[in-house]
């Protein structure tokens, strides 16, 4: 059976329990009331210390409070207050976990209840397709309190049952039902269905939930391929407005030319999901590296649209950030810290991992940052493209703009595209503005399935300007080259529009590979050039 870890240090088989607040010893205090807990299994009896924990909160202020557990009993002294308990009990023979929440402790005396998971509730999740099974969940609580909010969430492990006790009326504790079913809960099946179903004020005495999918937002998701055998997984991430947790499940999609496949969401204004696929090599293990193409979305509505993920032409973006980030390149004190993502796929909204969040586990790409004055002196380099803690000592920063240059080389088993990119941004050394006035230049492209377009024939081809600082000023200048000899030779491709959006047709030789220049500049000088070698491939048109 598998084995997960938690982000408290536990670990138990089949099951990760993911928790906000951290762990906190289990030490005593000398005064206040002595609160005593025992837990029972759904068997009736004590489960084992390995089986069960109490995470224990204070609902003045929010803080996790010191509870250990052995032998299926704790006690703990604490100060006169109210108190919210969650308990997890696993049961073993028939496996199944439990989570058995009492949203209100009123401690004004010394107090002994019982967490019984014999009185939790069966989690029963369904979608009106025949067949359709578990493949993995969470459950997450939210509870205000005039300090901060209590955060606490339990996976529903896929092979075993998962029980919840319901509460009595709990004013203000939200609980959230994550469950992503399959066909029979397998990892091969081509439909996912992720139902989500809130609860408000606690948890009500029936956790029966069907959802019709018709009534569901259904996306295909559709993953190009990049001229060589490769492989592909799917990863959904929740982020629920006003918590950090994270609620994410991985289905392997195959290779890219298999049948499409198909996931529906329980629509709604909450969560934000963020879709990620990697992209890797055709024996789809992940440990020789990854690609990682994502976007965001909200799906508010019912109906049908599409996923597309993994198109070329790759290049830079710096649009997307974190909130309460300043984005991919930022001043910190005397330091320039760059983590530009390099290889994002083509699609307004996409965006993808800088390489140095997993840079150890990627070895298909080499190259250099350089951060060089507008006099041409070179003031660091760092050995890894698209990365620097360029450390610039008061002093030492030149008048007039800097100049952050990125060479990249990429040898991807997985692709023959995207092999060579060289960026040049040029930018005012001003160390007080929160988010450097970045650009980057988007394109899409009606591309095959297979990254390539038409030889012999003219092709449109649409760009825009994307900005790391939404504040930059307007786009003034936009330019386009092709080269279809791997950037030893370039012509200009006409553009016509205005703004960020700008349009041209690219005439195509019989075969090969197109590779693409582009400059833009915004009214304030800010400016990018950007190449890329054999953005896309060139089919040969039929004899």
């Amino acid at each position: 059976m598998r084995r997960f870890v938690s982000r408290a240090g536990r670990c138990l088989a089949g099951l990760v329990l993911l928790i906000a607040a951290p762990a906190v010893p289990a030490v005593a205090a000398t005064a206040g009331h002595r609160l005593s807990l025992t837990l029972i299994d759904r068997t009736g009896r004590p489960p084992a210390d390995a089986d069960t924990w109490v995470d224990l909160y204070d609902l003045a202020t929010g803080e996790q409070m010191p509870f250990g557990v052995r032998d299926g009993a704790g006690t703990v002294h604490l100060p006169a207050g109210a108190y919210q308990a969650y308990g997890f009990v696993q049961t073993r023979d028939p496996d199944s976990v439990s989570t058995v929440v009492l949203p209100r402790i009123r401690l004004d005396r010394d107090t002994a209840l019982v967490l019984d998971a014999r009185t939790a509730e069966r989690v029963d999740v369904r979608v009106d397709r025949p067949g359709a099974r578990r493949h993995g969940g969470a459950i997450e609580f939210l509870q205000p309190t005039p300090g901060h909010t209590i955060r606490y969430a339990a996976s529903l492990p896929a092979d075993i049952d998962a029980y919840l006790t319901p509460t009595a009326a709990a004013p203000g504790l939200r609980a959230r039902i994550y469950a992503t079913l399959t066909g029979g809960g397998a990892t091969t099946a081509r439909q996912a269905y992720v139902v989500v179903r809130d609860l408000r004020d606690g948890v009500p005495p029936r956790l029966r939930f069907t959802a019709r999918v018709r009534e569901l937002a259904v996306r295909t998701v559709t993953v190009a391929g990049q001229g060589r055998p490769a492989c592909a997984t799917l990863e959904l991430s929740a982020t629920r407005s006003g918590s950090p947790w994270q609620y994410t499940e991985r289905i392997p999609l195959g290779p890219p030319d298999r049948p499409p496949f198909t996931v529906a969401f329980s629509p709604g204004a909450d969560p934000l999901w963020a879709l990620t696929t990697e992209f890797m090599g055709g024996d789809c293990d992940p440990a020789a590296g990854v690609d990682r193409y994502s976007v965001n979305a909200v799906f508010r509505t019912a109906g049908t649209g599409t996923l597309a993920f993994g198109r070329a032409p790759l290049g830079p973006a710096v649009a997307h950030r974190q909130p309460g980030t300043a984005g991919y390149v930022f001043w910190a004190d005397d330091t320039l810290l760059v983590r530009i993502p390099l290889f994002a796929d083509a699609g307004p909204g996409h965006y993808s991992t800088p390489l140095d969040s997993s840079y150890p586990a990627y070895p298909y790409v080499t190259g250099e940052t350089r951060l060089t004055g507008a006099d041409g002196r070179l003031l660091y380099t760092e050995p890894r493209p698209g990365h620097c803690a360029c450390h610039l000592p008061a002093g030492t920063v030149p008048d007039g703009p800097l100049r952050l240059a990125v060479d990249a080389y990429r040898a991807a088993p997985w692709s023959d595209l995207a092999v060579r990119q060289h960026i040049e941004w040029t930018f005012p050394a001003d160390r007080e503005r929160p988010a450097v006035p970045l650009l980057a230049v988007r394109y899409r492209a009606a591309l095959d399935a297979d990254g390539r377009a038409p030889g012999g024939a003219a092709f449109p081809l649409a760009l825009w300007v994307e900005r790391h600082d939404p504040a930059s000023p307007a786009v003034a200048t936009v330019r386009l080259e092709a080269s279809f000899d791997d950037g030893a030779t370039w012509s200009a491709v006409p553009l016509t529009g205005t703004g960020d959006a700008r349009s041209g047709l690219v005439t195509h030789p019989a075969s090969g590979y197109v590779s693409l220049r582009a400059t833009a500049a915004d009214t304030a000088g800010n400016r990018v050039d950007q190449t890329v070698i054999r953005a896309y491939g060139l089919t040969p048109p039929s004899a």
